[in-house]
């Protein structure tokens, strides 16, 4: 920081109340993705005024260059440090920027799920809206009169859940992670609070040169029916109104990117892509970028994120400061980690808790994007949807397939089989690599000295992981029937 000023604020001069202590989060490494635990940091990085963000933000990325891993979350109230014309509510009980400085991580071992499932218990009430439906509808209409107007385009409107919480939230996390496919998960513990992030969105991914973002827009809930599941993916792939949505965010971001991309490297590899969560389908898109920036011209570049703010930028921020009255905190904001190599990567902390074990409660934040076509009674539902996942730990259950293996015939109807487990792998959220399961039937040794056939049975784990066991078919059982004939 040379001579100057510091304007930032390390934990060993404050009370510990917003320094993150310890974290857990998925991060890519050698191509693939894992889950690293961080303990006991070596001093942490805080910023409690807009004023110290820029000097956070590059110690934290100075910190790294330096050889050490950082880890913590920007919140979405610091978004006028990056950019003096964003507008933004503050929540006093969150800090702006807090990052922890950390020895080498600890890959979590065996399965995550488990991994998470050893933690503490934990008690949470009822979560209750801080607004009204008919407040929530008011401001719908509000917004689309705003459109009308020529003020702004597309307007991301939420609210907050809050309920009372006491226990460990390290099993609230657990329990969100179990719940759903949330490929950028986070867990920050911060003493007095903590944040419980289940995001499946991707802010941005530094690797080398290239910059990638992925930004969500579009989502449709679930349907318990399979034929009628279907359907209703194939209607958000179809919906004007998504796609409209999802394309206005894409060119937000490649505009955003744009100010630090090397010029002619911006492009979309993905448009309108359907994933499938176990409550909801959300459509999604894939912008990438070649770039040198840092991380804090990367945040001035992105923060806050399009697709939780809406089109135009600036003014829009206006309207959700206007409408939503209180401060976001972390939620929409991000959390992330940045490698002594320089890669990096941050998610949108949506489907977020934000712990305050001091006030005992547990605020959860939830919205959804509002153009001039949407019908304000369907954006409540979609708030709904999005709230399913809240309580909802899905059991720590198996797929299981079971084949027959015979010597003239091989796999019987292998093909068929792998099909439908794949099938149910969407349907439940699983992850499944139809390689890695026939892989493994490919390589299956069977000694055909042996007489009889063989009982197989493939076991597919939430995380992909495949399990196959083998054993001697039981011989059928044949009986007579005494069947009573009139004659």
């Amino acid at each position: 920081m040379g001579n100057g000023p510091q304007l930032w604020r390390d934990s060993r001069r404050l009370t510990m109340t917003a320094a993150v202590r310890r974290a857990l989060l998925q991060f890519p490494v050698d191509g693939k993705r894992q889950w690293l635990s961080f303990e006991s940091p070596r001093r942490t990085i805080i910023a409690e005024e807009l004023c110290e963000v820029p000097g956070a933000m590059a110690a934290a990325e100075q910190a790294a260059f330096d050889g050490s891993w950082v880890v913590g979350m920007v919140s979405y109230d610091a978004g006028p440090a990056f950019d003096e014309a964003v507008r933004a509510a503050r929540v006093r009980s969150c800090p702006l920027v807090s990052f922890g400085v950390f020895d080498p991580p600890r890959p979590a071992s065996g399965d995550p799920n488990s991994r998470l499932l050893a933690t503490g218990g934990y008690h949470i009430g009822p979560w209750v809206p801080n607004r009204s439906q008919p407040a929530y509808l008011t401001a719908i209409r509000t917004i689309r009169e705003l459109i009308a107007a020529g003020e702004t385009y597309q307007v991301n409107h939420t609210l907050r859940l809050r309920s009372s919480f006491r226990g460990d939230p390290m099993g609230l996390f657990g329990d969100q992670v179990r719940a759903q496919r949330a490929d950028h998960a986070a867990y920050l513990d911060l003493g007095d609070r903590a944040v419980c992030s289940a995001s499946p969105e991707l802010f941005f991914r530094r690797e080398g040169r290239q910059l990638t973002s992925k930004p969500m827009k579009g989502t449709i809930g679930r349907h318990p029916d399979p034929a009628f599941d279907s359907l209703a993916a194939s209607h958000l792939a179809c919906s004007e109104k998504d796609l409209a949505e999802n394309t206005m965010i894409v060119d937000m971001v490649r505009n955003d990117l744009s100010r630090i991309a090397e010029l002619h490297s911006v492009r979309v590899p993905a448009l309108h892509t359907v994933e499938t969560y176990p409550t909801l389908h959300t459509m999604t898109s894939t912008v990438v970028a070649n770039s040198d920036a840092g991380l804090a011209e990367v945040f001035a570049a992105l923060f806050p994120a399009a697709s939780i703010t809406g089109a135009p930028k600036v003014r829009t921020t206006e309207v959700i400061e206007a409408l939503e009255g209180d401060g976001r905190g972390v939620y929409t904001g991000s959390i992330g980690a940045i490698a002594p190599d320089g890669t990096m990567e941050f998610n949108i902390a949506i489907r977020t808790v934000w712990v305050d074990h001091e006030r005992c409660t547990a605020e959860y934040g939830v919205g959804g994007g509002i153009v001039w076509d949407s019908d304000p009674a369907e954006e409540w539902r979609e708030v709904e949807h999005k709230s399913r996942i809240l309580g909802r730990a899905r059991s720590d259950f198996h797929l299981l397939e079971t084949m027959i293996w015979t010597l003239d015939e091989g796999i019987s109807l292998r093909d068929r089989h792998v099909a439908r487990m794949a099938a149910s792998a969407r349907h439940f959220g699983f992850e499944f690599d139809v390689g890695l399961v026939n892989e493994l039937l490919d390589t299956l040794a069977i000694d055909p000295s042996v007489d009889g056939s063989r009982q197989l049975r493939v076991l597919s784990a939430p995380d992909g992981s495949v399990d196959l066991q083998v054993k001697r078919a039981p011989e059928p059982v044949i009986e007579p029937w005494d069947v009573p004939v009139d004659v």
